[in-house]
């Protein structure tokens, strides 16, 4: 043969594992090595020439020659381009081509094998083919591309036989999708990212990754989307970077991996391109220590695919990117018991349609969920931290077990859901929020009668999309308590405080109240949702179907917002004593609340804030703790009523019309929110002294307060005011009637005020001069002492002292008598409470 020196190519490594022997017989004219050197170099070699082996020979072989063979222990080094056949490398033995060299393997024509490789062949150069030539890797055998790009030649790799990467630095060898048994990156001067291009590639045996620089190995490219490859044996990592993929194209790659999965130093990438959804289906163990696992693409997984039983054991494990795992139906995942305090970490999710059994510890860290998407089966046991979800989704007939644990967000989602299924919580705190989203036809109740012992908290919000949330669906006489901190949404479904006959359960809602286009219902009568929040709590009721007798309470020290909505059915609304409860309807409390049965605590407050004018309904106690008026379009007061505590004033008017109010005390008072005195109704107090007090009444059309301080005996007092023109003099067109109890006892000093649209014309044209005090009876200046103006700003005041007989009052200048007054007749000298409480006439 001429002497042609090889090319060598960094990826040719593989090629070397699998040629076979070319015959045992020698014939005159074969070649093997007689010691270690130069091809081209006759002492290199020994032939054959019949009956002996004659060294030095008397020429390199040529391809003309008969077979050559390398024996082990000798390394032959191709330093010419040169050209070969029937070569065969024992085992042991080894050949080199150097960098710049080119070794082509010829088509022999003698049948077999033309290069059959069961030793080393290291190309530092090229090794080609020509049509028709073969080359066979046998078992032991190593082909190693030691340079950098170049091409791996094409070959039969036997099993046993290996192919390895060593010079890949920024290229990567062509020709490198082939069916290799044993296959090894080992590169450690690379300096990109590089992939094989693998395209529906089967690897006999291992796939070892030693080193791959500060880089990464990847097994293909996005040119190949919707390749498998798989790995018949073991992917073992001991160092480098190694991923399926690299690519941010949207391509697809499954990779089988048939036996185990061992890195124990360097980082294996699920997928390391944001695009590329790569998934991994391992069907023998996976053990990680002291390295990364990493992933780029959020659905992109491992998939635990035997069916059988695996075992993941991790120490010192870092998880960085987007990672899942999935437990196929029929496979047993075990989390080996190891060195760290947290065995196994999930970051992001892990689907299990088979079975985990923690063996050690797991956690859920924030964001991270666990999806038991099987009927029946375990959830295991682990730590749920804040932020993490258990999503069951997989439930039909058969509820998971192992599911009273103290998870943070829980979610049901069963749509093929058959059977009504319970949790079996006691005592368990879910972190976050509880949602069920489908139950199909059937229910989802939180636990039963035989595992029940103490209340379960939902810290967070309970929420209802479809199918049915409820407590239980026991028929025995249980009692159940649910903690709910947040808030209770439904916005369809059913929600149920308990759908058991016998079981007694009582929802504590801290949070608020809402159910839209969803239905209300409970099989238990004594069964009830309590409002109980230390914050505001809104109540949010629209098209909702009330089943059977539902209650709602509002328990003392909460306050409730019913806005709108109203709550009706069979059941109970009940506002308990010390409790506040907001009516946002126009007709008030009388269409808030239709239930069967109104139970409203006089010891309670009762509050309008609605957005158009309201009445207070009939509804409205006749005593009240406290009652309170913020709506700007106004409130009117249905009949008498005695507040016990405070009338309170944030915004708008409360209209008393023919009706009277008795409060112990008022809060608040301006021009835009008082008690308008507008019909033969009154605003009593009922303890004034001293101190002085405040009655912030007023008309249709100006805020006109009276304050009262009253020197003599404590006593109470009532107090109206109404538009009153009755003379062309100079006057403020108000008159303010005033009544106090026990007549006689006081002694007053009064203080009227009023806006300037309330004066007439003669009045503000000399507002200081004019402003003094008459009593309307006999139109005689009332009070005595010095007159208190205050005419800085609105509402103008004035006071004065010595009032010890009350009636009508107006502020102006009557001097000289009027024959104007019309309403003095009949008017109330004396306050007392009579038969028509609260009416202090």
């Amino acid at each position: 043969m001429k002497a042609k020196r090889l090319l060598t190519l960094p990826g040719l490594s593989l090629l070397g594992l699998f040629i076979t022997s070319f015959g045992l017989a020698q014939t005159a004219g074969d070649f093997r090595s007689f010691q270690t050197g130069d091809w081209n170099n006759v002492a290199t070699w020994e032939r054959y020439d019949g009956g002996s082996w004659i060294n030095p020979a008397p020429a390199a072989p040529v391809t003309a020659d008969g077979a050559v063979t390398i024996l082990s222990g000798h390394t032959v080094t191709v330093t010419l381009t040169d050209s070969i056949n029937q070569l065969t490398v024992d085992a042991g033995g080894v050949l080199v081509v150097i960098d710049t060299v080119t070794l082509n393997i010829e088509d022999s024509a003698v049948p077999g094998i033309d290069l059959n490789l069961k030793g080393t062949l290291k190309n530092f150069g090229e090794v080609t083919l020509d049509p028709g030539a073969e080359i066979s890797v046998a078992d032991g055998g190593v082909y190693e591309h030691a340079r950098n790009g170049g091409s791996i030649p094409t070959a039969t790799w036997e099993s046993g036989s290996t192919c390895e990467v060593t010079g890949a630095v920024g290229s990567a060898p062509s020709n490198a999708s082939q069916n290799y048994h044993h296959f090894t990156w080992n590169s450690p001067g690379q300096t990109s990212n590089l992939n094989l291009a693998w395209d529906n590639i089967t690897i006999g045996g291992n796939v070892t990754v030693i080193s791959s620089g500060s880089n990464r190995f990847q097994f293909t490219s996005s040119t190949y989307s919707g390749t498998t490859i798989t790995i018949a044996g073991d992917l073992i990592v001991t160092g480098g970077q190694v991923a399926s993929n690299g690519s941010s194209g949207a391509a697809t790659y499954t990779v089988e991996v048939l036996g185990d999965v061992i890195v124990t130093a360097g980082n294996l990438g699920v997928s390391r391109g944001s695009g590329g959804n790569a998934t991994w289906r391992l069907h023998g163990n996976l053990s990680v220590s002291n390295a990364t696992i990493q992933s780029s693409n959020p659905q992109s997984r491992f998939v635990f695919a035997k069916t059988d039983t695996q075992r993941v054991s991790f120490s010192s494990v870092t998880s960085t990117g987007i990672f899942h795992y999935e437990v196929d139906t029929s496979t047993i995942l075990l989390i080996a018991d190891g060195p760290d305090a947290i065995d196994v970490t999930i970051g992001d999710s892990l689907i299990c349609r088979g079975e985990v059994i923690p063996q050690g510890t797991m956690s859920f860290i924030a964001d991270a969920v666990y999806v038991h998407a099987r009927d029946g089966g375990t959830i295991p046991t682990a730590t749920w931290n804040t932020g993490s979800t258990c999503l069951v989704t997989g439930a039909t007939g058969n509820a998971p077990g192992n599911a009273n644990q103290d998870f943070y967000d829980f979610t049901w989602n069963c749509p093929n859901q058959t059977a009504n299924l319970n949790v079996a919580w006691s005592g368990n705190t879910i972190g976050g929020n509880l949602k069920v989203v489908n139950s199909a036809s059937s229910h989802f109740r939180l636990t039963n009668s035989t595992d029940y012992l103490a209340p379960v908290t939902i810290a967070g919000d309970a929420v209802v999309e479809s199918g049915t949330l409820t407590a239980t669906g026991s028929s025995s006489a249980a009692t159940y308590t649910v903690n709910v901190l947040g808030n209770v949404i439904a916005t369809g479904g059913t929600l149920a405080p308990s759908r058991g006959s016998g079981g007694n359960a009582t929802w504590n809602i801290h949070g608020n109240f809402s159910v839209t286009n969803a239905e209300l219902r409970t099989s238990n009568s004594a069964s009830r949702f309590v409002l109980t929040g230390s914050a505001p709590q809104s109540v949010t009721l629209s098209n909702v179907t009330f089943t059977s007798a539902v209650n709602m309470d509002v328990d003392t020290g909460a306050t409730a917002y019913m806005g709108r909505s109203t709550f009706a059915g069979a059941g109970t609304f009940e506002v308990r004593s010390g409790a506040r409860v907001f009516s946002g309807h126009p007709v008030g409390l009388d269409s808030n609340l239709m239930a069967a049965t109104v139970l409203l605590s006089s010891e309670a407050d009762y509050g309008y804030n609605g957005a158009e004018a309201q009445v207070t309904g009939a509804l409205l106690p006749d005593t009240v703790n406290r009652l309170i008026v913020d709506n700007s379009a106004g409130v009117t007061l249905g009949g008498n009523v005695m507040v016990n505590d405070s009338l309170e004033l944030v915004d708008g008017t409360l209209s008393i019309g023919n009706s009277s109010i008795v409060a112990t005390g008022v809060i608040g008072g301006s021009p835009s929110a008082y008690v308008l005195t507008d019909g033969s109704g009154v605003l009593s107090i009922p303890f004034v002294g001293a101190p002085g007090t405040r009655f912030p009444v007023g008309t249709p059309t100006s805020y006109a307060p009276v304050s009262i301080t009253n020197g003599g005996t404590v006593d109470g007092f009532a107090v109206s005011v109404a538009d009153d023109a009755g003379t062309t003099k100079p006057r403020v067109n108000l008159k303010w009637d005033i009544a106090e109890a026990t007549a006689g006892g006081s002694n007053a000093q009064l203080q009227f005020r009023w806006m300037a649209s309330a004066e007439n014309a003669a009045f503000a044209a000399d507002r200081a001069a004019n402003a003094m005090i008459y009593n309307l009876t006999d139109t005689t200046e009332a009070g005595s002492g010095a007159y208190v103006p205050e005419f800085g700003g609105e509402p103008y005041a004035l006071a004065r002292t010595g009032f010890t007989t009350l009636g009508p009052f107006a502020v102006g200048n009557f001097a000289g008598g009027s024959t104007d007054v019309d309403d003095a007749e009949g008017l109330p000298t004396v306050f007392a409470i009579g038969q028509n409480y609260p009416n202090p006439f």
